[in-house]
């Protein structure tokens, strides 16, 4: 029950426009709830039994993402601290700005737990068919009409702004994708689900009219297309055969049809970003974002927005989440942030084909938008560390039980064989 509730935390979260004009609004709240009441009924179950040290090997692999995430955290805390009157100044609350930082190392220590109570497969199939859910209630929002979910001429559903709304989509993506890709033994209508989960983020994603969504959601459907063919290759399966002949096809239509033409896309995007006679504003408040860096290059400013339009320190992000975490976290947070993402790297490209290519789309979504004080977008990292961490172990015990099984059949006969390695 409790990783069902996460899941419906997770798919919910972005809504951001529930907040009204309150600091908190519903989805954060059940948020927090659901990683809570995860956390706790862990330790319930099993009290005695339960220690970090007794863990599987997808805990013990993975806990990578949660220790450089909660070490993140600490670095930003301290150079908020160091620069508390700066912090101040800086805009809106320092202690509710760095609420949204602070929520979600708790929730990946939930999601972590109800991997250790084996309830993986749970999150993943409850996330699909909420993701499902959402996007169907979008798309009849968008074909609505309906105003409040309109930011202008794009779509931006029950979030503050698109760009929350691309990142909610690409979250999904990422959950559907994983869930085809590595978990084993499902059946058809839980891959149907995971498949329309996956098509119905990516219309909603394009309808968004998000650059950074159309980028990374191209990184994620070769990544979908890599692995089938893999699949096709390997088992000749007719579901990836199925997938590359006919799925690939129809999303990349899909998105022909639903996106505008790439020369008026990129007009657009010029017209809107556009600040008086200043170049491109995402250029103009990355080149800021990195001179507020350079002022305090070790610690950073603290939490905070730390560029501007004309320069430093009006209080806007850069839009780009490595420059917004070096003015943020100095140096310091940005070594964290790193190490993290090499660890999600040390693997074998060929073996692990869709965890290459989901984390590389949400590397790229990121260097366009500011993400780190989303929840979708670590949550989707552990995901994707878990599910290949438990792979590997998987793996390893598979290869352990092979050697002993040939180990023992060289020196007996198959019944002493048997009996060897199950007992009389």
């Amino acid at each position: 029950m409790s990783a069902i509730l996460l899941a419906l935390a997770f798919a919910v979260a972005p809504m951001t426009a529930t907040r009204g004009d309150n600091p908190f609004g519903a989805t954060d709240v059940l948020l927090g709830v659901a990683s809570l009441i995860s956390i706790a009924s862990a330790f319930v179950w099993k009290a005695r039994q339960f220690s970090i040290a007794s863990v599987n090997p997808a805990w013990t692999a993975s806990r990578s993402v949660l220790t450089a995430l909660a070490a993140m955290n600490l670095a930003l805390l301290l150079s908020t601290l160091l620069n508390w009157e700066l912090v101040q100044a800086n805009g809106p609350d320092p202690l509710f700005n760095y609420a949204s930082y602070a929520i979600n190392p708790t929730l990946l220590l939930a999601l972590y737990l109800e991997e250790r109570r084996g309830r993986m497969r749970t999150f993943l199939i409850a996330s699909n068919v909420f993701a499902l859910i959402v996007g169907i209630v979008y798309l009849a929002g968008y074909f609505a009409g309906f105003e409040q979910f309109f930011y202008y001429t794009r779509f931006i559903g029950l979030s503050e702004n698109p760009n929350q709304t691309a990142l909610h989509m690409l979250s999904f993506e990422i959950v559907a994708l994983m869930t085809l890709a590595k978990v084993r033994g499902l059946n058809r209508p839980t891959r149907a689900i995971a498949m329309l989960a996956l098509i119905t983020a990516f219309i909603v994603g394009i309808l968004s009219q998000s650059d950074a969504f159309t980028i990374a959601a191209v990184v994620t459907i070769a990544g979908l297309g890599a692995y089938f063919l893999g699949s096709l290759v390997r088992s000749r399966s007719l579901w990836a055969g199925a997938v590359i002949f006919f799925g690939i096809p129809i999303l990349l239509c899909l998105a022909i049809i639903l996106n505008q033409p790439l020369s008026e896309a990129i007009a657009s995007s010029q017209n809107e970003l556009s600040y008086g006679n200043q170049d491109v504003v995402r250029y103009v408040l990355w080149q800021h974002g990195i001179d507020a860096w350079l002022t305090r290059p070790i610690l950073g400013n603290g939490v905070g927005q730390w560029s501007g339009f004309a320069h430093s320190f009006e209080s806007y992000e850069a839009h780009n989440s490595v420059i917004d975490w070096l003015s943020c976290a100095g140096l310091l947070g940005m070594v964290l942030y790193a190490a993290m993402v090499v660890s999600l790297f040390m693997r074998s490209p060929l073996r692990y084909t869709a965890s290459y290519f989901a984390t590389l789309s949400l590397l790229t979504f990121s260097m366009f938008h500011y993400t780190f004080r989303q929840p979708s977008f670590w949550l989707c990292f552990v995901v994707i560390r878990l599910i290949s961490s438990y792979v590997d172990a998987l793996g390893r015990h598979e290869e352990r039980l092979s050697g002993r099984l040939a180990a023992s059949t060289s020196a007996a006969t198959p019944k002493e064989a048997l009996q060897h390695q199950y007992g009389p």
